[in-house]
């Protein structure tokens, strides 16, 4: 799916923060050992910056980046989300994966079922109107 912006570049990459941040927060807690990854909130809650930084620099898990425009949420202070995107501020545009979300890889998906529930409640919530969303085969 490509989400482009039709105003407001600068808007981009809060977009995918808050994509990121809102289906965190609906993953449900950590799961089997990413209670370890979890221990480092000292029980407290993150704040979108905090989950940003540790989805962004994969602080749970040892994986690179193979751009500087993408994010891969593997385990965020342990909750499993496998999920990530892409974005061109060229373009305006996210790019994400046509998938199928699992319940057992993504728990998010209990509230937002797609990726199109997920940008459509990030961009809700950030008050972006003027966007449109497309798929791509």
């Amino acid at each position: 799916m490509i989400i482009t912006l039709q105003k407001n570049t600068k808007d981009l990459l809060a977009v995918v923060k808050r994509m990121v941040f809102l289906a965190y927060n609906a993953s449900g807690g950590p799961v089997g050992m990413g209670i370890f990854q979890a221990l480092r909130l000292n029980n407290t809650t993150p704040n979108e910056e905090q989950v940003w930084k540790c989805a962004y620099n994969a602080e749970d898990y040892p994986l690179k980046h193979t751009g500087e425009n993408e994010v891969y949420c593997d385990y965020v202070f342990g909750n499993m989300m496998k999920w990530g995107c892409s974005w061109d501020t060229k373009t305006n545009t996210i790019t994400v994966p046509n998938r199928t979300f699992r319940h057992d890889y993504q728990a998010f998906c209990g509230i937002y079922p797609d990726n199109a529930a997920l940008a459509r409640a990030a961009l809700s919530s950030l008050g972006i109107t003027e966007f449109y969303l497309s798929s791509y085969v």
